[in-house]
């Protein structure tokens, strides 16, 4: 799950982990990149989560712990 908050707000995005149970797992600070729109795992590396952000319109690519 991604939580949008705009630029005035904060200056870094959050994306939290959730587990099979809905319990927080974890969370990841995303510096200098408020506005989270989007979130999808790549389907040929398990370990690599993508990231759509609209205050600087770009796309991240961040490494996760592999889900396996």
């Amino acid at each position: 799950m991604a939580r949008f908050d705009f630029t005035e707000c904060s200056k870094n995005g959050l994306i939290t982990i959730l587990g099979d149970s809905g319990d927080v797992e974890e969370e990841l600070l995303v510096h200098d990149c408020a506005e989270i729109t989007g979130l999808f795992f790549s389907k040929v590396q398990d370990d690599i989560l993508y990231a759509t952000e609209s205050s600087t319109n770009s796309l991240l690519k961040i490494q996760v712990s592999s889900q396996n």
